[in-house]
């Protein structure tokens, strides 16, 4: 994220008279502030927010903008688990915890699937599922918001395929969703789908349990 970024997210909004931009809420931000700005004589002002949005910026690439050359490039320069990366922003810009869910469900893959391992069909398929999930929720709620501004603000959607879904069926192969708990998140995923048919440990409940622990679903009641 740059300020030249910022400048032309200003730019498409003003030029096109959108309420939504296919982008990120940086635009959004910039924007208003430019408006502000514009409003209260303070022209300043814009940019004094514009430079300090964009020191903010931790690094990570942005996933609709670049090619899968490089998109393969930053997510595999470390090893990490898939699940860490994705939700990483000096690695990758805006994903988060809920939508990286998505992602790999939609790409079959592990969430603790090590970033230097995978093949190259895999990388098509992650890179592929990314800006595919991504453009549908922008999609979604750049249609949802041009009625009013929207006032909830939460992780879990309706119409989602593992994110929130503990424990209900998965919309592809009708397994339940599983899950890994850690700290205040938690990882969504189907095993049939995505692990063929491992159950991930969990690191409370697999340490309690111990030999108990399912290994695959057929073990899940």
């Amino acid at each position: 994220m740059t300020l030249e970024n910022l400048t032309r997210g200003k730019e498409r909004i003003q030029r096109s008279g959108e309420a939504c931009i296919h982008g990120h809420l940086y635009e959004y931000f910039d924007d208003f502030v430019a408006r502000v700005g514009r409003i209260w004589g303070h022209e300043r002002v814009v940019f004094q927010r514009l430079y300090a949005l964009a020191a903010l910026d931790p690094g990570g690439i942005e996933p609709l903008e670049v090619d899968p050359a490089a998109f393969r490039t930053a997510l595999s320069q470390q090893n990490h688990t898939l699940k860490r990366a994705l939700t990483d922003p000096r690695i990758i810009s805006g994903i988060g915890n809920a939508y990286s869910d998505e992602i790999l469900h939609a790409a079959k893959l592990s969430p603790i699937a090590q970033t230097q391992k995978l093949k190259d069909a895999e990388w098509e398929r992650l890179y592929r599922s990314t800006r595919e999930t991504l453009q549908h929720w922008i999609d979604r709620f750049c249609s949802e918001a041009t009625a009013e501004f929207p006032e909830k603000v939460t992780a879990f959607r309706e119409g989602m395929a593992a994110h929130g879904r503990y424990g209900e069926p998965c919309p592809v192969c009708g397994e339940k969703i599983l899950r890994i708990r850690y700290a205040d998140n938690e990882t969504n995923y189907c095993a049939r789908c995505q692990t063929g048919g491992k159950v991930l440990a969990d690191r409370g409940l697999s340490r309690l349990l111990k030999q108990d622990w399912p290994r695959s679903i057929d073990e899940v009641t």
